[in-house]
Formats: structure tokens, sequence, C-alpha cells
């Protein structure tokens, strides 16, 4: 993320892919990044002026150039070494008990896998006669105890409806429709 001069890492690695991170300044993220750094201070990552710094103003003091883009990739660097110690797990672990904001950057197969899900049975296996096989589907995203969310059918192929809304919603004659379906358009 960019902003003025200060290019914002938002990705760091983990030992086992990436977690997205807020290392971030001013009132409303600096917090966040005092409890980090006061951390990282506390485990023996950095020194205790560096735990100690002024991370609500450091963007501030960066614009202005009270502190060098230096420190702030020094600081960046701190927080790669240690993010790249600890597993998607562990840091998540982190994040939940200390207030961090980390999360972990998860691949197609760890969600599909994702015990969390599968709990909720969140994956639904949908039927499409027309292909003669089932496709697994995300479910629901939430689930409601008084008015459950259900599927009425399964998401359309491309295309399926083209008529409907071409005709119907839009009001195109039947005769433009064919000229243009016969010309491959929709």
């Amino acid at each position: 993320m960019k902003t003025g001069a200060l290019t914002a890492q938002l990705l760091f690695p983990a030992k086992d892919g990436w977690i997205s991170c807020t290392f971030l300044f001013g009132t409303a993220l600096g917090v966040f990044t005092v409890k980090l750094m006061r951390y990282l201070a506390e485990q023996g990552w950095c020194d205790e002026a560096t735990g100690h710094k002024d991370w609500i103003g450091f963007g501030a003091a960066l614009a202005s150039g009270a502190e060098p883009m230096s420190e702030y990739d020094r600081a960046r660097g701190i927080l790669s070494s240690f993010t790249a110690s600890h597993t998607k797990a562990e840091l998540l672990a982190l994040a939940i008990e200390k207030g961090f904001l980390f999360a972990p950057v998860t691949s197609i197969e760890e969600v599909v896998e994702s015990p969390q899900l599968r709990s909720r049975d969140y994956f639904k296996d949908l039927a499409h006669p027309e292909l003669g096989r089932s496709f697994r589907y995300p479910g629901p995203f939430v689930k409601f105890s008084e008015s459950p969310i259900k599927y009425r059918r399964r998401p359309p192929l491309i295309g399926e409806h083209n008529r409907e809304i071409y005709c119907d919603e839009l009001g195109m004659s039947d005769a433009e429709f064919s000229q243009l379906q016969a010309r491959g358009i929709i």
C-alpha cells in the first residue's frame, strides 16, 4: 500500500506461507503497532528504544523527515524476521491472545480443509443434472438459528437466463435477441 513516500508492507512471511499484518501508524492503527513493537522488545526481537518508539506519530515523523525511511525499513525487517520464525497458526494464536492485527493468508486448499468451515458444514455439493455431476459450492455466509439461509437452486450456467434478462427485463424483442444470439454476441 502506498501513502505518500511510504510504501507500507501489508504481507509478511511466515514459516509456512504468509500473513497479513497491519503495521501502520496514527491514532486508529498505531495503537496496535505500539502493542506489537513492545511485545517484540519484551521478547528480545528489538531494543527497548525501538519497542517504545512513538509508533502512533511515526507516520507523521516519516512524512516530515524527522524519521528517515531507513528506520521504517529497519523496523519492517525486525517484524519480518519475527513473523518468518513462526507458523501462520502460531501468529494467529498470538493475534487472538495479544490483540495484534495478524491474519493468515490461506490457500484454496486450506480454506476447503478448514476445520472451522467443516464444523459449520459450510461447503455444499449441488447437483448439475444437465452436466451429469455435482460441484462443491460455498454455503451461507452465516448460520441463523431462527431463519437459516437455504439454497433454492444451483447457480445458473453462463447465459442460461439471457432470454429472461434481455427480453423480459430489458424489453428486447425475440427477433433482436435471436439475431444477437445467432451472431454469437449473447
